[in-house]
């Protein structure tokens, strides 16, 4: 993603919903939302699908610049559309070791990993932008 200026690949392995893997394709540091998250999904899928569904499966996941910048600013310039976060918060604390209370941009990242794991190989259905309309949505 921008925010770690890195995409991460990954090489899937099934042998059943017991036996689901993920191997980092390359070098990276490991990200434990995103691997548990693919190991967990793909582990549903195998059960519903048969680990043969999984078959070649190389996941990617990039961050998109649009999420984290807008392009309101007069000069065209991108505006962060997040205040940045210090690391280092106060008093010598780590934000690693400072309590965390709400979702954030994990959650995001873990809610639109499942969904688009899940629609990809259609266990389940996203609803659409035309199906929001219909529903007196925007």
């Amino acid at each position: 993603s921008p925010q770690l200026e890195e995409s991460r690949s990954f090489v899937v392995s099934a042998g059943g919903a017991e036996e689901v893997s993920i191997k980092r394709a390359d070098e990276m540091s490991r990200n434990p939302y995103i691997e548990t998250t693919i190991v967990n999904t793909l582990a549903l899928i195998s059960h519903l699908r048969g680990a043969e569904a999984l078959r070649d499966t190389v996941i990617e996941v990039r961050g998109d610049n649009a999420f984290y910048a807008l392009h309101d600013a007069a000069d065209g310039a991108e505006v962060p559309r997040f205040a940045k976060i210090s690391r280092n918060i106060g008093e010598g604390k780590h934000a690693a070791d400072v309590p965390k209370t709400g979702l954030g941009s994990s959650a995001a990242l873990v809610t639109s990993l499942v969904a688009s794991l899940l629609a990809h190989f259609h266990v389940a259905t996203l609803p659409s932008a035309a199906d929001a309309v219909e529903d007196g949505g925007e």
